[in-house]
């Protein structure tokens, strides 16, 4: 009983989505400021929760203490700079390239994937009551980023398999630094955007393809109520499925929410259950320290 309470509570919290709806196009949904600061502080707690964790989240422990490490959030001229820190294990270092950190799996392999899953769904629910174009999803997957630098993502729709081989929605929210977020609809020219700390972004239908980017991030832009959020105060009221012997990368208190953009991605994908490992992992190949120790230790889809 007490655990249906709770879920109730957490999956409860999105009613008051969305006061804003701009229909930018036909398939493409902007929910400017969706999310409330005690909405956002909980998804903060969430994201900094879940890529803590010592299996699966947005470091990894490199053998070795001879290279430097992305713990922390760093700017591009700082990158030179980037302290060095010892873990047991080795270096701790994101999992992605040097000012990227990535989580992508199944969405119920995830702490409390219900209250996800209901945001989700409610942001889609918000978008479809205004736009008649944009098609119903369901959920299977889900992509977190964790943006430690002020680099972005280079152009690119999201056609991969684990994008999902439909016309369901992509649904991206941002928690943390601005973001400049470049996109091209169809006949018109390429277009930016700035999304915040707290706004949702829904495309799908006939702007499913649409091409789009993270031209870059804005520094010191996260809101002060999400400063203090590290990963060594965010508890959260479960516990991970995967349990592991090895103590885990030790958190710096800089990896805080005070300087880092986050970026819950969701994906409508069943043709690929069952195929996550081949998509877990998407490392910079020049990142070669981590690339080599992921493709040694975690075996398929760590390219």
């Amino acid at each position: 009983m007490e655990q249906q309470q709770q879920q109730h509570n957490t999956t409860s919290l999105w009613d008051s989505l969305a006061p804003t709806v701009e229909v930018m196009a036909p398939g493409m949904v902007y929910l400017p400021q969706a999310l409330s600061q005690e909405q956002q502080v909980w998804l903060a707690r969430y994201a900094l929760q879940a890529g803590n964790d010592p299996t699966h989240g947005f470091w990894v422990s490199v053998p070795g203490t001879s290279s430097s490490v992305s713990g922390g959030p760093l700017e591009k001229e700082e990158k030179e700079e980037k302290e060095k820190v010892e873990v047991v294990g080795g270096v701790r270092k994101l999992n992605s390239s040097v000012g990227r950190g990535r989580i992508y799996d199944a969405i119920e392999t995830f702490p409390e994937h219900g209250a996800v899953e209901a945001l989700c769904h409610r942001a889609v629910s918000v978008a479809r009551s205004h736009d008649d174009k944009m098609p119903e999803m369901n959920p299977t997957h889900l992509l977190l980023l964790w943006y430690a630098t002020t680099e972005g993502m280079c152009w690119h729709s999201d056609n991969d398999k684990n994008d999902g081989d439909n016309n369901h929605p992509i649904v991206s929210i941002t928690i943390g630094n601005t973001c400049d977020f470049g996109y091209k609809l169809v006949g018109k020219k390429e277009s930016t955007m700035q999304l915040r700390s707290g706004d949702i972004l829904i495309w799908g239908g006939p702007n499913r393809m649409l091409p789009h980017c993270v031209e870059g991030v804005h520094a010191h832009t996260s809101p002060s109520f999400l400063h203090h959020l590290t990963p060594l105060n965010t508890p959260l009221n479960t516990t991970p499925s995967t349990t592991t012997t090895s103590e885990p990368p030790k958190p710096k208190p800089e990896d805080s929410l005070a300087n880092v953009r986050l970026n819950f991605t969701y994906r409508d994908a069943p043709n690929i259950r069952g195929s996550e490992n081949l998509f877990r992992y998407n490392v910079d190949q020049d990142y070669t320290d981590v690339l080599q120790h992921l493709l040694a230790t975690a075996g398929p889809g760590s390219s």
